[in-house]
C-alpha cells in the first residue's frame, strides 16, 4: 500500500527513471481494447514504462517506490482522476509512507478449484486460458 501526499512545485532530477518510448501500445490490441471499452475504462488508461538506472536489490523496495515518485519525469506523467472523471497531473511527491502488504500463498494451485467447480465459475479456453467476466445486463 502506497500513501501519497503531494503539493505543486518542482524537485531535482536524480532518481534514476528513463522513459521507455513502445513501439506498440498494448492497451490498443484488439481483445484487451475491446474489455476496456466494455468497462467504459477505454481512453482513461494510460501505459507508461519506464527503466530504473540504479542497482536495485529486493530488500530495497521502499526506496525504488520513493525514487520512482520523486523522478521528474515520473512525475510529468502521473494523471490522477478526478471525482468530474477527467485527468490532471498530481504535483511533487512530498511525502511517501510503504506499507508491506503480506503474502502467505505462493503456489497458484488454488485457482484449480475455479476449473472444478459445480456449478461451473469460469471457463477453459483453447490456449488454456481460463475467462469469465460478470455478466452484461446493457
Amino acid at each position: 500500500m502506497i500513501q501519497i501526499e503531494s503539493n505543486e512545485g518542482s524537485v531535482a532530477a536524480t532518481a534514476g527513471f528513463k522513459a521507455v518510448q513502445q513501439a506498440q501500445n498494448p492497451l490498443d490490441e484488439p481483445y484487451l481494447k475491446s474489455l476496456l471499452k466494455k468497462w467504459d475504462l477505454h481512453g482513461k488508461l494510460q501505459l507508461h514504462t519506464f527503466y530504473y538506472t540504479k542497482y536495485y536489490h529486493k530488500l530495497q523496495g521502499p526506496q525504488l517506490i520513493q525514487d520512482l515518485f520523486s523522478d521528474p519525469e515520473f512525475q510529468q506523467r502521473l494523471q490522477v482522476a478526478t471525482k468530474s472523471g477527467s485527468a490532471q497531473r498530481q504535483g511533487v511527491i512530498r511525502n511517501i509512507k510503504t506499507e508491506p502488504v503480506p503474502a502467505t500463498e505462493t503456489r497458484l494451485d488454488m485457482f484449480d478449484r475455479l476449473l472444478t467447480a459445480d456449478p461451473p465459475v469460469v471457463r477453459k479456453t483453447a490456449d488454456g486460458d481460463i475467462i469469465k467476466c460478470m455478466d452484461d445486463y446493457r
